[in-house]
């Protein structure tokens, strides 16, 4: 099989290699996935970079968040899943369990409790996402910064996958979003997306759109 490795940690267009390797062979309580897709991460290229909150044993392969793909082989004696079941697989280091291997690879070996089964009606790119960006949105809001409903939420970047996934769950849990951009292309975008009050700072000043549309006291 094909994988993608950082022999060393660097800049990922230094140090990652396209290297043949043997495909792993699955131990109890363990699958083989055929990886069909698999993000880039921010994330994943600081972890090559040395620069995030853990660090791999280089040589390594890339990619330690998520990736979606189809069970090719089960390991003796392991249960709850069958032979061509589509899963994601959660490669987070932070997840209890055996440590899995790096996703950029065409085969992957993980314990089955980082697996999690996908109907086919999604796409590939939008299976491969499902587990890191929403649960960073979702903790984000409810458990960093414990919104209410009915409260403001003001958010930078709310063009970027999390702040759409913000947007989105805060129509679901009623909270109400000041939602800033940089562009002007921009705003039609997440008005459309269910944004609910856009500031572009391209062209308009944000304290004082903030202060006309939450009032003095601002936000919390």
């Amino acid at each position: 099989m094909r994988a993608l490795v950082a022999v060393a940690a660097g800049e990922p267009t230094d140090v990652l290699r396209l290297e043949s390797r043997p495909v792993p062979t699955p131990d109890a309580g363990q699958a083989l996935i055929r990886v069909k897709a698999t993000p880039v991460h921010a994330s994943d290229l600081h972890v090559l970079r040395g620069r995030y909150g853990f660090s791999p044993e280089f040589p390594a392969v890339g990619g330690y968040m998520e990736c979606v793909g189809r069970v090719a082989d089960l390991g003796p004696q392991t249960e709850g899943l069958k032979v061509g079941e589509r899963v994601v697989a959660a490669a987070i280091p932070a997840v209890p369990g055996p440590p899995v291997a790096g996703t950029w690879q065409e085969y992957l070996v993980a314990d089955t409790r980082r697996l999690l089964s996908v109907p086919d009606h999604l796409s590939d790119s939008t299976a491969c996402q499902l587990a890191v960006n929403p649960l960073t949105a979702l903790l984000l809001v409810t458990r960093e910064l414990d919104v209410q409903p009915g409260e403001w939420l003001l958010q930078t970047a709310a063009g970027s996958t999390v702040g759409r996934l913000v947007i989105q769950l805060s129509r679901h849990l009623g909270i109400r979003t000041i939602d800033v951009v940089r562009r002007r292309a921009a705003v039609e975008e997440i008005t459309a997306l269910g944004g609910g009050e856009v500031i572009c700072t391209e062209d308009e000043d944000l304290v004082q759109r903030v202060a006309e549309i939450a009032g003095p006291t601002g936000v919390r």
